[in-house]
């Protein structure tokens, strides 16, 4: 299996382009630089810092490896741009661009699932959704007691990472006795 086929492998949806590049960029203290007024930065930060602490990487003002959260214009071939991004990670640091606020949460998100250790490879990843609107239901109507409080928690907290609209529909059945 190649480097790129393995990298692409961590991420949910699969992005539209992914450019492996030499190179890996070992995590041991970071700084979260926000470079645009997008609404969604905060967030973004918050969950990329989540993620390292767990991690135990370091995230402070003076950290050695830089990330830096912007905004830009959308390539031409980008089909919904509110919602695209860029991500370039180099030996030195992490530049994530949305293209719209949605896009940078998305970002976040891609840089998130790639986080399962301390080290990154160093890539370029073009992504966008092919349409805006991206939705998942949950439909559980027998054995809802099989899942504890804090399960249901962790499934939604995943499925937003990828999905801008999810339904959710919990029903009882009760047998009569």
């Amino acid at each position: 299996m190649t480097r790129k086929e393995t990298l692409q492998k961590k991420l949910f949806p699969l992005p539209k382009q992914v450019s492996e590049q030499s190179g890996q960029l070992a995590l041991h203290s970071c700084r979260i630089i926000e470079e645009t007024a997008a609404h969604t930065a905060p967030a973004a930060a918050q969950l990329i810092t989540k993620q390292m602490t767990a991690l135990g990487i370091s995230v402070c003002d003076d950290g050695e490896t830089v990330i830096t959260l912007k905004s830009a214009q959308a390539p031409e071939q980008v089909a919904v741009p509110e919602q695209g991004y860029g991500l370039n990670i180099t030996e030195k640091d992490i530049v994530l661009t949305g293209y719209g606020p949605t896009g940078l949460y998305f970002g976040a998100t891609t840089l998130v699932q790639l986080l399962k250790t301390s080290v990154l490879p160093c890539c370029s990843i073009l992504d966008w959704p092919d349409m805006p609107f991206r939705c998942h239901k949950v439909e559980c109507r027998f054995s809802t007691n099989q899942m504890t409080k804090q399960d249901w928690i962790d499934l939604i907290d995943e499925l937003a990472m990828h999905f801008n609209y999810m339904i959710d529909t919990l029903e009882s059945v009760m047998q009569a006795n």
